[in-house]
């Protein structure tokens, strides 16, 4: 996977920090609603990225930081984007290995992705980021969105210096 077409996925403006709400259900909604005012998904993305989370949930906990990434068909895609939604008090999301158990997650990345393949690259790529130290502590220390883009570029280039 190249750095230009990864990088193609996050944006500044899909970068939310300081975010509260009061389930993940209404979480969901608003990461949608952003999605779709910005262009990136059609309006049905809200209620299938949460009929997908009801039977598929995403919540993974990592030895550094619970997080969750919830996704749905390319059906409800225009383009492709990451909505990163760094949260000040973590919410309860199911777990992806444990249906029966609950994470509290603390970031969250809402993917709109096309069925091109780089769904999975894109997912794999997170899950890395996610178990970084270094990239962890630094996103969890951004105070402003261009902070933690440029976290995640300096983590997708040394990333796919290593490949």
């Amino acid at each position: 996977m190249n750095m230009v077409k990864t990088m193609d996925y996050f944006s500044e403006e899909l970068i939310l920090i300081n975010q509260d709400y009061p389930n993940f259900e209404s979480l969901l909604k608003a990461g949608s609603k952003v999605f779709f005012e910005k262009g990136y998904v059609k309006e049905s993305f809200a209620c299938a990225v949460i009929e997908r989370e009801k039977k598929y949930p995403t919540g993974l906990q990592t030895e550094l930081i619970p997080f969750a990434i919830p996704h749905t068909d390319a059906d409800h895609v225009i383009k492709p984007g990451i909505l990163i939604m760094k949260l000040n008090n973590p919410i309860s999301v199911k777990e992806m290995t444990n249906l029966s158990s609950s994470i509290d997650a603390k970031l969250i990345f809402l993917i709109a992705a096309h069925n091109d393949g780089s769904q999975v690259n894109v997912l794999r790529l997170i899950i890395s980021m996610c178990t970084d130290f270094v990239t962890v502590n630094e996103i969890l220390l951004a105070k402003r969105p261009y902070e933690i883009y440029k976290v995640i570029e300096k983590f997708i280039t040394n990333h796919l210096a290593e490949d």
